[in-house]
């Protein structure tokens, strides 16, 4: 069976995805040892038993809630083969905090880019190949409440899985990735993602830390301390300080080079503009096509009827070619 936990910040629409590709409701219970409800939806999909499960909504891999631990450790148990990391495509900033963080896990991942509409709608536009080309992984376009990108999204966790295609690292600093593959080199095998938990405990998260203790790692965790000291010393910052900064200047860089905000002010121009200017090219076509009485006698009495007949049949094809000139260059220019 091929187990894919749904992972992102909460109110991304993770149940939501998960119950369009299931087609079913999901199955609830309760996560070991709390009350938070653990939800999961399992179904065979081309031949292959699928187990979804829907973790509780987190912003970081190093936790401040209970829902984050809960999601932070099953991710540490390591009992899955693949990762759907849903994000909500209007907050794209702040949700890939978390994914910068799922890829230091290097396992099989698809990234699902949720409540595209809503993105697209703010005249937003999102370069799609971009992204996948830098993240290294499918970045799968999706609307859950239509279900619309869900199969495509299954495909794609599936392939990915049975491939073992993992992203690509969003590397640091060159000092701190030495220190990181330092530590590595250090780590007995486990279960334990190898560059994630280098990170931790060079970070000093105490979860990973109290892991070394119970592996009985002393060495590696004076080695850690060691790091820390090194790297600290090196840029007279805190280390969580450190990685926290980077990973938001890779964020920001990332996303100036895959998502064009729309020109706000043009676009109100735009909606306050449109239905004036239609509003004004039709009086430009009233004033010239209405005959003013007394040009018409004037021009009668000086030039004849015929004249007078052939300027007013001559006026409604001046007045509209006037009054669609003059929409024409309002809507170039607004």
């Amino acid at each position: 069976m091929i187990h894919i936990p749904f992972v992102g910040n909460p109110n991304t629409g993770k149940t939501a995805l998960i119950n369009a590709i299931a087609k079913s409701d999901l199955e609830v219970g309760n996560w070991p040892g709390v009350t938070i409800e653990k939800k999961e939806a399992r179904f065979t999909y081309a031949g292959e038993k699928i187990a979804l499960v829907d973790l509780p909504g987190a912003y970081t891999l190093s936790p401040y809630s209970l829902e984050e631990k809960i999601t932070r450790n099953m991710l540490a148990e390591g009992k899955f083969e693949g990762i759907i990391d849903v994000i909500d495509t209007t907050n794209l900033r702040r949700n890939l905090y978390l994914t910068l963080e799922l890829i230091d896990m290097q396992e099989p991942m698809v990234v699902a880019l949720n409540m595209f509409d809503d993105f697209t709608k703010r005249g937003y536009e999102l370069d799609t190949d971009k992204l996948q080309e830098i993240l290294g992984i499918s970045a799968i376009p999706t609307i859950a409440s239509r279900g619309l990108g869900t199969q495509k999204l299954i495909d794609s966790a599936i392939a990915t899985v049975k491939e073992r295609t993992v992203p690509h690292i969003q590397p640091y600093q060159e000092h701190i990735e030495k220190e990181i593959t330092f530590l590595m080199h250090a780590m007995p095998k486990t279960t334990l993602p190898p560059r994630l938990f280098a990170i931790h405990l060079l970070a000093d998260d105490p979860y990973t830390l109290s892991l070394a203790k119970t592996l009985k790692q002393h060495d590696l965790i004076e080695k850690a301390v060691q790091a820390r000291g090194r790297l600290e010393a090196h840029m007279q910052i805190p280390i969580k300080t450190i990685i926290a900064f980077l990973h938001m200047f890779n964020i920001h860089i990332e996303s100036l080079s895959i998502a064009q905000k729309p020109n706000i002010l043009q676009q109100k121009l735009k909606d306050q503009f449109i239905l004036p200017l239609a509003a004004f090219s039709y009086l430009v076509f009233i004033l010239l096509y209405i005959p003013c009485v007394s040009t018409m006698a004037a021009i009668k009495e000086e030039l004849g009827m015929r004249w007078m007949l052939f300027e007013t049949a001559l006026l409604p094809f001046v007045a509209y070619g006037m009054s669609v000139l003059v929409y024409q260059l309002g809507s170039r220019f607004f």
